[in-house]
């Protein structure tokens, strides 16, 4: 049976040395390929420099004797998941909670207003727009064909889940190669690691928020010592949302070929129970929830001598000019989807120290510096604010809300270089915010 489906596993890929060998790696549970399964490839593409029909490979494959059941000489496999009994997550949390009654008091709610803010029932999902839903939504086109949907809780139910961020969410440690939205951490703090490296490579989970569920978000309270009193079940609801099927149906359709699919299965995280994007609880919340993912990716990384971090859905790994960058990305793929969540292909990237390494806005190459191409952009939106008025730039959305966003792009522009960003926040300040 190991070499019929070794046989099988040669077949589906690309008819080159590297491709092949991964192949066989995997198909053993390794991350990288045995010296004997490299020669077995050698000899592979010697015999076959075109791919060979099923027959005729399965027969190779019989004869070849170092292929064996239970091969002698293993390379490492890819790294587990933590036990979650040893996990440094496991703790109690804050504020002892021990019923839903205390629960509410904490939040300043009665326990029927408890109920209609967790929405167990996901009643929120079929009601018609107007004061009765507890999110607001915008559609933001993105770059590469993707549609980023922006679910944004009204004040009280923003209130809550402030209060809960402070309460909960917040104690709970990260992982140290967590980076976004972490106090005391940030996009510097994520890309020095890699700076001046000779390779970079930058992959992207597809839907990331949305690919957290609810009965996800309920495991990590449950682990955190709240699963006795059934509060753990409340507040998933408290930080987790359906959207709505009227605001799925009125999302536009990509126009890139090949994003069909992906936007498919973004519109169907969406529809279930899920940590919505603009909620102030749903980073803390998913970088718990990616303590695994960041354990197990730190561990391959050190395996094929990269080093990892990741900021949100931005995942960096760098090394030397020989890091093995196929055993990498076909391991970072498993990985990530045992952990429940998927790479966006199309935004994979493999930058080499002879080019441009540009990630998070910033420029690799020697030191960490702001991209300038970002740099241009900020600087022309500031300009066309002063001439035509901060309103000309908002693109829809309030002023206050664009002024904020504004300013947190400016923050982190500061954070990279101090003296851009303080020319910049000069700027920003003498800008006339009244007249929008």
């Amino acid at each position: 049976m190991i070499r019929l489906g070794l046989a099988a596993a040669v077949l589906t890929g690309p008819w080159s040395a590297q491709p092949v060998e991964l192949r066989c790696a995997h198909h053993f549970g390794w991350l990288i390929a045995s010296p004997q399964l490299r020669d077995f490839t050698a000899a592979l593409l010697r015999r076959w420099p075109d791919r060979p029909g099923a027959a005729e490979l399965a027969a190779f494959v019989a004869k070849w004797p170092e292929i064996t059941d239970e091969p002698a000489l293993s390379p490492p496999p890819l790294p587990a998941a933590p036990p979650p009994h040893n996990s440094p997550r496991l703790h109690r949390p804050m504020v002892a909670i021990t019923t839903r009654s205390e629960l509410a008091r904490l939040l300043w709610l009665t326990e029927s207003e408890l109920d209609w803010f967790a929405d167990l029932q996901l009643r929120n999902r079929r009601v018609p727009s107007g004061p009765l839903r507890h999110y607001r939504y915008r559609s933001l086109p993105e770059e590469r064909g993707k549609i980023r949907l922006l679910e944004i809780p009204k004040p009280r139910l923003r209130e809550i889940q402030r209060r809960l961020l402070a309460h909960f969410v917040g104690a709970i440690p990260l992982h140290p190669a967590a980076h976004g939205a972490v106090p005391g951490r940030s996009v510097r703090t994520c890309v020095e690691a890699h700076s001046g490296r000779q390779v970079l490579v930058r992959c992207d989970l597809e839907s990331f928020f949305a690919s957290i569920t609810r009965p996800r978000v309920r495991g990590l309270f449950d682990l955190i010592g709240l699963d006795d009193s059934g509060t753990a079940v409340v507040l998933a609801g408290l930080v987790t949302a359906a959207v709505p099927s009227q605001v799925l149906r009125s999302l536009p359709r990509p126009v890139r070929p090949g994003s069909i699919d992906a936007h498919r299965r973004g519109l169907h995280r969406l529809a279930a129970p899920h940590l919505p994007q603009g909620a102030p609880t749903s980073p803390g919340i998913a970088n718990a929830l990616a303590y695994s993912l960041d354990h197990r990716l730190s561990l391959l990384g050190e395996a094929v001598g990269a080093r990892y971090t990741r900021y949100v859905d931005d995942l960096l790994f760098s090394g030397d000019e020989d890091l093995a960058v196929g055993a990498l990305l076909a391991g970072v793929r498993d990985i990530a989807r045992a952990e429940g969540f998927r790479l966006a292909e199309r935004k994979t990237a493999v930058l080499r120290s002879s080019r441009r390494q540009a990630v998070l806005g910033t420029v690799l190459n020697v030191k960490p510096s702001i991209d300038r191409r970002e740099l241009d952009r900020l600087r022309a939106v500031l300009h066309n604010c002063a001439v035509h008025g901060v309103a000309s730039q908002a693109g829809g959305r309030p002023v206050p809300e664009f002024r904020e966003r504004l300013a947190g792009q400016l923050a982190w522009v500061g954070s990279i270089s101090t003296e851009k960003g303080q020319r910049l926040r000069r700027e920003f300040q003498e800008l006339d915010w009244s007249s929008g």
